[in-house]
């Protein structure tokens, strides 16, 4: 029995340091790739800016439903956006409302060290935004590496691992929802006055 037990504690020693390897490998390449790109930073309300990009959890249905319910309401006023959502498996996709410039995508969708690869992915971040907003509350290196990686003139972000990226940062605890979080980006950005 305690043979076991250190064959176990030694697999799961050797499994969580490959994932720190990829990850610290991952973050590595993240970084190179920023350091090629030039990105000016323009502070962005929903008066000024003309197109809008998300990056929302499409897993956890009261999240999703928040999610698509305040992309919709940015929508109507008069604002292009476009939406990606985050979801475990790709099996699950195909059961998702399909809308325009609304896509999915699965974090089974990357490479060994967590880069995101995928069609969706790639269109998603070859679009030109002014503002970039990731309301998933969601701790994930492909997730960070979408928000990093967005073409953005400002980007709003939950604190955690992705405040780095971003421009302007909410401190709102994970487990909230999204709804708390998106009447704060709200209130925060129609206090700004932008000249």
């Amino acid at each position: 029995m305690l043979l076991c037990k250190v064959i176990f504690f030694c697999y799961y020693c050797g499994v969580k340091l490959f994932d720190n390897i990829k990850e610290k490998l991952g973050t590595f390449n993240l970084q190179k790739e920023l350091s090629n790109s030039q990105r000016e930073v323009s502070v962005q309300n929903f008066d000024t800016a003309k197109v809008v990009g998300f990056i929302f959890d499409a897993e956890d249905s009261s999240k999703y439903q928040e999610s698509v319910k305040f992309i919709k309401s940015i929508k109507k006023k008069g604002i292009k956006v476009f939406g990606l959502g985050v979801i475990s498996s790709s099996e699950n996709i195909d059961a998702l409302p399909h809308e325009a410039n609304m896509r999915y995508f699965s974090l089974e969708e990357i490479n060994w060290y967590g880069k995101p690869n995928g069609k969706f992915v790639d269109d998603f971040l070859s679009i030109n935004f002014d503002m970039f907003l990731d309301i998933s509350l969601i701790e994930h290196f492909a997730i960070s590496y979408i928000f990093a990686s967005a073409k953005a003139s400002y980007k709003i972000v939950n604190s955690g691992d992705k405040a780095e990226y971003a421009d302007f940062v909410i401190a709102v605890d994970n487990e909230n929802s999204v709804k708390n979080f998106t009447d704060l980006i709200v209130h925060y950005l129609e206090s700004m006055r932008i000249k």
